[in-house]
C-alpha cells in the first residue's frame, strides 16, 4: 500500500483556493455572527490548509511505518492510527469553520452552510474507512494490501471531494478577499478572473 504524499501538490492547493474561494461553511450550527469577508476567508485558508498539511503529513509518516512493517497486523494497526487521526483532524477542521461565523457577503448563510457540510461528509467518509480498516484481514498479506490500497485511494481523494462539494457556490467579495489575505495567498489563493 502507498499513500503518495507528493500527489498533485498544485492541485490541492488548488483545491484549497476554490473551496476558500467559493466555499461556504455548513451546518445549521455555524457561529450565528456575521462577520466580514476578509475574516471569514482567513479563517477558512487557516482552517482548510491546516487540515491539508496535517493529512499529508500523516500519510507520509504512515507511508514510513509501512515500509518498515510487513507484517500485516502491524500495517493495519498503523492504518487504523492514521484514519483515527484524519478523523480527529477533519473533525477539528469542522468545528473550526463552524466557528467562523457567516460571511457579510451574498448567500453569506449558504455559503457557510455548504463548507462545513462538505467537511460532515468528509468526516463520514473517514468513519466508514476507519470500519473497514478494522475490519480487514491480515490472514493474506496480499488480500490485505489489495484492500488497503482500496482505502489510501479513497483517503487520497478527499481534498478533490471536498472541492466538488462547493462547485457552484460563488462570492466576488469573497474571492477578493480571499485573493488579498496574506493566510489565503500562503496556500495558494489569487483573485478569480
Amino acid at each position: 500500500m502507498r499513500f503518495d504524499t507528493r500527489t498533485r501538490t498544485g492541485t490541492l492547493l488548488g483545491v484549497i483556493a476554490s473551496v476558500i474561494l467559493i466555499a461556504g461553511c455548513g451546518s445549521s450550527e455555524t457561529k450565528s455572527g456575521t462577520v466580514s469577508a476578509s475574516a471569514y476567508a482567513g479563517q477558512v485558508c487557516t482552517s482548510v490548509a491546516s487540515w491539508l498539511h496535517n493529512i499529508q503529513s500523516r500519510a507520509s509518516t504512515l507511508e514510513g511505518e509501512l515500509g518498515k512493517q510487513t507484517a500485516p497486523t502491524a500495517s493495519k494497526r498503523a492504518l487504523e492510527e492514521f484514519l483515527a487521526a484524519a478523523l480527529a483532524d477533519t473533525e477539528s477542521a469542522a468545528s473550526a469553520l463552524r466557528g467562523a461565523g457567516i460571511p457579510q457577503v451574498a448567500n453569506g448563510q449558504k455559503i457557510a452552510t455548504t463548507l462545513v457540510a462538505a467537511f460532515e461528509r468528509a468526516h463520514g467518509t473517514l468513519a466508514q474507512l476507519k470500519s473497514k480498516a478494522a475490519a480487514l484481514s491480515t490472514k493474506s498479506a496480499s488480500v490485505f494490501a489489495s484492500e488497503a490500497k482500496q482505502i489510501a485511494s479513497s483517503v487520497q481523494a478527499l481534498p478533490l471531494t471536498l472541492g466538488s462539494g462547493v462547485a457552484g457556490l460563488n462570492s466576488p467579495e469573497l474571492n477578493k478577499a480571499a485573493a488579498e489575505s496574506a493566510t489565503c495567498k500562503s496556500v495558494g489563493a489569487r483573485a478569480k478572473s
